[in-house]
């Protein structure tokens, strides 16, 4: 017969108690201070990155930062004063126009669109606001203010008949070169230069299309 001397039994299915957990180290001790030794060792010992990994953030932030820069530059828009009397009576005098230098170049425009060119007259830079007539390639002329182009009349809807009125000056017939665009005031007797004078204008000399206005004029 077995006495109650040895260890008490548990109940069926009952888990074991669990091992008491060792208590954290108290901040200032001898153990406290091994593992931040420790810690710091295991920092020291650390590989550092290679150098190429240093520079992709910096990298990246610089490829970004241009693209914005060349966002700006490529699609600014600005406002130009249209206070001649040679877009009468699309813009009226003192009118200002906003204009998307992203459209500069031929293969980006389109006969009929207004453009901001700059042309140079007796040594200074001249800006101002004419109309796109003619492409690269076509042959224009210009008598008594109508437009030919290769050889054949070309109605201008966009004109009104009082501005046709007593225009000034004819130009013979001229191929439009490919990097080149044909352009007319709307006023055909105004004083303002334009390719009747000039000849055709280069892709280089146009600043940007006009898109809308944006306030003035009478």
């Amino acid at each position: 017969m077995q006495t109650g001397e040895g260890p008490a039994s548990q109940p069926q299915g009952a888990q074991p108690p669990e091992a008491p957990k060792p208590a954290p180290a108290a901040p200032g001790s001898a153990l406290a201070a091994l593992k931040k030794r420790y810690e710091e060792r295991a920092q020291a010992e650390k590989p550092a990155p290679p150098a190429w990994r240093r520079w992709i953030r910096p990298a990246g932030y610089l490829a970004v930062l241009g693209m914005i820069v060349w966002a700006v530059r490529s699609y600014t828009l600005y406002t130009f004063p249209a206070d001649g009397t040679n877009m009468v009576p699309l813009y009226a005098p003192g009118a200002r126009v906003l204009v998307h230098v992203g459209f500069r170049t031929p293969e980006k425009l389109h006969r009929g669109d207004c453009v901001l060119i700059e042309i140079q007259v007796q040594g200074r830079a001249v800006r101002m606001v004419s109309r796109i007539v003619a492409l690269p390639g076509e042959r224009a002329s210009v008598t008594d203010g109508k437009l030919s182009i290769n050889g054949k009349p070309f109605i201008e809807e966009y004109l009104a008949t009082a501005i046709v009125e007593k225009p000034r000056g004819s130009r013979e017939e001229v191929t439009v070169p490919e990097d080149g665009l044909y352009v007319l005031n709307d006023a055909r007797n105004s004083p303002v230069m334009d390719s009747r004078d000039f000849g055709p204008v280069r892709g280089g000399q146009v600043i940007g299309k006009v898109i809308a206005t944006v306030g003035g004029g009478e």
